[in-house]
């Protein structure tokens, strides 16, 4: 019997391309990239985040009055600048989240990286 064939020296952690078992990862991925798309189809005058950021985005006055979805919502909305929503933060935001959230979702579970 060779090393590799004992049971406690095998790796059993997927390798970083795996998505088995991180579904909430990957859900929070396709939230944040469909709210971009929806972002980037609304964005027009007056909206330079377009109407989805309009109506997602964290407003305390919106909160106060009632909107509390917009506690949660804000969240995957992307800002920007004056010409739309930005393209590099929401890759370099959810590659973050594809590599983080992975190992966050494996130790503590897919309710508490929620």
């Amino acid at each position: 019997m060779g090393i590799y064939d004992r049971e406690y020296y095998r790796d059993e952690t997927p390798g970083w391309y795996s998505v088995d078992g991180r579904r909430a990862t990957v859900g929070l991925i396709a939230a944040t990239v469909a709210v971009f798309v929806a972002q980037l189809a609304t964005v027009g005058p007056g909206y330079p985040l377009g109407r989805v950021a309009d109506a997602l985005a964290l407003f305390p006055d919106a909160v106060l009055g009632g909107e509390v979805w917009r506690l949660l919502t804000a969240h995957f909305v992307t800002a920007g600048g004056p010409t739309g929503p930005s393209f590099l933060a929401v890759v370099f935001g959810m590659i973050t989240l594809f590599f983080f959230g992975r190992s966050v979702e494996e130790i503590y579970g897919s309710r508490e990286l929620v």
